[in-house]
């Protein structure tokens, strides 16, 4: 019982910081000239929306991310769970569910602030919302994760996600997560 319980409160972490969304593979492709072109397109980072961020080429987009404002990481993964919970047939448990996170992200707009990096309230929420996905709803690791991880489009129920053909120019870097 006690392992179940690291292993949630390592997927809530997860969850809680969304842009590690690849940390099961632990690398990240970015393309060699990533911090020029965020150098040269700030403007355009300023402004950028999730489909805008969808159409990068692979090498920009986790940069990219993580040079987005904390309001528009919050609009990018509340569109996303909207996505979700408005894309695919869920039963009405799986509904409510999932509903529960996105009025989590509703009533917590602040959710990306520096302010907000630890707050316990927020761990106790989503920990509890992954257990009872697990336990109750019986969705793997996968399907969570591409709902509240993955930067990208969930595909389906299974968890899988759509990846980007746009593989142009880049370098596989190490991210700092143990595997």
């Amino acid at each position: 019982m006690k392992k179940l319980r690291i292993i949630f409160c390592i997927v809530v972490i997860f969850l809680y910081l969304s842009y590690v969304a690849q940390a099961q593979s632990g690398c990240r492709f970015v393309a060699p000239d990533a911090e020029e072109w965020i150098e040269n397109n700030r403007e355009k980072i300023a402004k950028m929306t999730r489909p805008e961020w969808q159409e990068l080429e692979e090498g920009y987009k986790w940069i990219v991310f993580t040079k987005l404002s904390a309001k528009q990481q919050y609009d990018f993964f509340r569109l996303k769970i909207e996505q979700v919970r408005d894309g695919f047939e869920w039963n009405e448990e799986e509904k409510e569910h999932i509903d529960r996170l996105y009025q989590f992200f509703i009533d917590n707009p602040d959710l990306y602030g520096e302010e907000r990096d630890d707050r316990e309230e927020d761990q106790k929420f989503l920990q509890n919302w992954v257990a009872q996905a697990m336990e109750k709803l019986k969705w793997t690791p996968a399907l969570i994760a591409g709902i509240g991880m993955d930067c990208e489009d969930l595909l389906d129920k299974e968890g899988n996600v759509r990846v980007t053909a746009k593989f142009d120019n880049i370098d596989r870097i190490k991210l700092d997560v143990e595997e």
